[in-house]
């Protein structure tokens, strides 16, 4: 693993935060690791974190009162769900391409 990070470090930190795996272990295991740039590790998790930003958001408004929102909220529609996967596929689909389609179209 720490060979493919070192290699192309910011996808490989990506795909890691996009894991189903607990958070904290991610970034305890993220953080043992050598050489990690913290600009990626930081834009990584930002990209990753933001559509799950707008969803708790939006639960937060639904709630009147801390019991509401422990307890009756309603979750978001299938639309708000179905808008935060398709960014993140869209921003992983840009930066997959950028990094491994384009490279290969440039002529020198």
């Amino acid at each position: 693993y720490e060979a493919e990070l070192q290699k192309r470090q910011f996808i490989t930190i990506l795909l890691i935060r996009l894991a189903p795996i607990p958070l904290g272990a991610k970034n305890y295991g993220l953080g043992l690791m050598e050489g990690i740039n913290p600009f990626y590790f930081s834009l990584g998790s930002l990209i990753v974190n933001i559509p799950f930003s707008f969803m708790w958001a939006g639960v937060g408004a639904q709630a009147t009162s801390l019991i509401d929102a422990l307890d009756n909220v309603p979750a978001p529609g299938p639309g708000a769900q179905i808008g935060g996967i398709a960014l993140v596929c869209a921003v992983i689909g840009f930066l997959v391409y950028n990094k491994f389609v384009a490279p290969g179209d440039k002529k020198d």
